[in-house]
């Protein structure tokens, strides 16, 4: 994968959104958190999905797939302020 400063980018985060199937709830987390799961980054999400339930119902179906954050622009996962 390119870096964002190869690319002529700005300031990029490689995120990673997670999706409750059963209530839809929508979370995210760091590609850099891995490492807190046991997975090295670039793991599987599949391997990843295993190991996540719903931090809002508890429920174990969640969908998981890799996305660039941008400051600017839209977000996929609602954020969070802190």
């Amino acid at each position: 994968m390119r870096k964002a400063a190869e690319l002529g980018l700005k300031w990029q985060h490689d995120a990673i959104a997670i999706d409750c199937l059963k209530c839809g709830h929508c979370n995210s987390m760091s590609e850099e958190n891995l490492p807190e799961w046991g997975l090295e980054a670039g793991a599987s999400l599949v391997t990843l999905s295993k190991r996540l339930i719903c931090s809002k119902r508890g429920s174990k179906p969640v969908q998981t797939f890799r996305y660039v954050e941008d400051p600017d622009g839209p977000t996929l996962v609602p954020r969070q302020d802190p």
